[in-house]
């Protein structure tokens, strides 16, 4: 569940975005079977931008959005 609301929440930033900046997320590992609620998850983000300073800001924004997620599961 942390993991869903992480990249949840991430969607959610992307009005805030500016221009040339782009998110992505892959989900490495998601348990064994589909029908267990697995103990761990295991997410990959990338950001990409123009500035390094754009990267910094958006970063600690997702850093954010995971600890958010994390308190509500």
């Amino acid at each position: 569940d942390g993991l869903l609301l992480t990249f949840a929440g991430i969607n959610t930033l992307r009005h805030k975005l500016k221009n040339n900046t782009t998110i992505n997320g892959i989900i490495k590992h998601a348990g064994l079977t589909p029908n267990v609620i697995p103990d761990y998850t295991n997410g990959k983000f990338y950001i990409r931008c123009s500035t390094k300073n754009d990267i910094q800001e958006h970063f600690e924004n997702i850093k954010n959005v995971a600890r958010g997620a994390a308190e509500m599961t």
